[in-house]
Order: structure tokens, then C-alpha cells, then sequence
């Protein structure tokens, strides 16, 4: 709320709006990405990469600019951003598939710790941020401060998606050692045509 009102130079209705935007977008994304992971369970991962790119492109086209952004441009942020959190949700989808039948609460508890946990760490990092590129004492930031203190969230974004890309690889070579190959996207692709 308050990045949209003095940085974006927002009303608190439009505010109110943007963040409205971001919850419909969560709802709307949920039984998709749900469809999605239940009718292609081998290309969970692509969907979770394809996430990230998605919020890192509109966290990067947002904060590339030194000046407010038009509205219909900070809709698109929202319902980028929102989509994440159904997306985060195939994680559990992970845990329950790779983990044994008796270590499945364990594994869920893992995958919400480990999603909690890096929200409130990624939020902390950027109100650290924020309070080292601002003056002393300050309560309103600038859009350049803002700028600068979501920028910082592109090293856990990559260690996020180094760490998919590196699991994954680990997955598939267990997974081809029981008979199970994945085929590269671009044959299953041409098989469906």
C-alpha cells in the first residue's frame, strides 16, 4: 500500500484496487495451476520456472523506470505477483510425490517452513534496505528507495531458481534410474501435434 500511494503516486482507492487485483489474481490462478499440475505432472517445474520469470519480468519492467508507472501497468504487477502464490503451492505437490508414505507430514511441514520462511526473510531484506538507503528516521520512502530495495530481491530470486533447475536435474536422474524418462519439452511438444 504504501509503495503504491507515495511512490506510485497512487489514491488509496487505487491502492486499494492494485491490491484487490493481486487476491483475485491468487484466486483465478489457483484451480489453473491445480489443472495444470494434475494433467502434466512431469512439467510441474516448467510452471514454477515460467512463475518466476513472470514475477521477476514484472518486478524488473516496474522497477526499470525512475518515474510512477501508468495504472494498467501496475495491474499487470498485481496479477503477476499474485499468481506466485498458487504457484508456490506445487511444492507440496513435490513433497508429496517424492517423499515416502510415512515422512509426508514432515516433508509438507519442510515446504511451508521453507516458504515462510523465505517470505519473511525477502521482506526483512527489503526493509533493511529501505531504512539503509533512506534518511535516518524515515517513514516515507522515495520511488528510487523503493526501487533500489526491490532490486535486492533478485539474489534470493536466483537462488530460488537455481535451486528448481538444480533439484530437478537431481529428480529426473532418480527418476530415470526407475525407468522413468522425461522427454525435453520440445518432443513432447511435437508428440501432441
Amino acid at each position: 500500500m504504501p509503495f503504491f500511494v507515495t511512490a506510485q503516486q497512487k489514491t488509496p482507492a487505487q491502492a486499494s484496487l492494485l491490491l484487490t487485483c493481486l487476491t483475485f489474481s491468487a484466486m483465478a490462478g489457483g484451480p489453473l495451476i491445480g489443472w495444470f499440475t494434475g494433467r502434466h505432472p512431469l512439467r510441474r517445474s516448467w510452471l514454477v520456472l515460467g512463475s518466476a520469470a513472470l514475477t521477476f519480468s514484472a518486478f524488473a519492467t516496474l522497477l526499470a523506470f525512475d518515474t510512477p508507472r501508468p495504472m494498467w501497468q501496475l495491474v499487470f504487477f498485481t496479477l503477476a505477483i499474485g499468481l506466485g502464490g498458487p504457484a508456490s503451492a506445487v511444492g507440496f505437490d513435490f513433497a508429496r510425490t517424492f517423499s515416502e508414505r510415512h515422512r509426508l507430514g514432515t516433508a509438507s511441514g519442510f515446504v511451508n517452513v521453507g516458504g515462510f520462511s523465505a517470505t519473511i526473510l525477502a521482506v526483512l531484506l527489503v526493509g533493511l534496505v529501505l531504512q539503509l538507503v533512506s534518511a535516518p528516521g524515515a517513514t516515507v520512502y522515495t520511488l528510487d528507495e523503493y526501487r533500489i530495495a526491490f532490486g535486492v530481491l533478485a539474489v534470493p530470486w536466483a537462488v530460488g531458481v537455481a535451486g528448481v533447475i538444480g533439484s530437478r536435474r537431481l529428480a529426473r536422474r532418480d527418476m530415470a534410474a526407475g525407468g522413468v524418462v522425461v522427454p525435453p519439452l520440445r518432443e513432447a511438444l511435437r508428440r501432441r501435434r
